[in-house]
């Protein structure tokens, strides 16, 4: 068991003041980070799992087109990037990258150091992945469905949204 705000306080500390972060507490207790790579969130996993990591990346995915071909697109990205599920919301035009795996003992709320060993290594995999998406997205000839998904992201971004 963790209180939820030593959790968000270890984190907040150890990625502003050890990784050089920029990160924002959300309403809800998650961080939303913005690094050079790109923004992503790392869910708060207190009180239950504070040894748990839960970090996601959410963009724009194409509204319309072949949703046959975009599972496919993020099968295969899961296949070839270490540490990250790809998967397409049901009900919405977005596409979630996620790495969830342990950093602490049981119980337990990592340490400063267990954050700064893994978060960097995290947020690469992640980036990874977003990446293969969209050259997977542009070898298949997508360009102009492609040009709208980065834009739709951006703008996203820009306004403070998840996607």
């Amino acid at each position: 068991m963790c209180n939820p705000t030593m959790w968000t306080t270890r984190y907040l500390d150890t990625a502003t003041a050890r990784l050089g972060w920029d990160l924002e507490e959300a309403p809800d207790g998650d961080l939303l980070v913005v690094t050079q790579a790109g923004r992503f969130v790392i869910a708060n996993t207190a009180p239950h799992d504070p040894e748990f990591l839960h970090v996601y990346a959410l963009y724009a995915a194409p509204s319309e087109g072949d949703r046959a071909q975009l599972l496919e697109v993020a099968n295969e990205v899961t296949l070839r990037a270490k540490g990250v599920s790809v998967s397409l919301l049901q009900r919405t035009t977005s596409v979630v990258f996620a790495h969830q795996g342990l950093v602490g003992a049981p119980d337990s709320l990592p340490t400063a150091d267990q954050l700064v060993a893994a978060l960097p290594r995290v947020q690469r995999m992640l980036s990874h992945a977003v990446s293969l998406w969209f050259e997977k997205l542009d070898a298949a000839g997508d360009a102009a469905v492609l040009a709208g998904i980065e834009a739709a992201t951006r703008a996203a971004h820009a306004d403070g949204s998840d996607g």
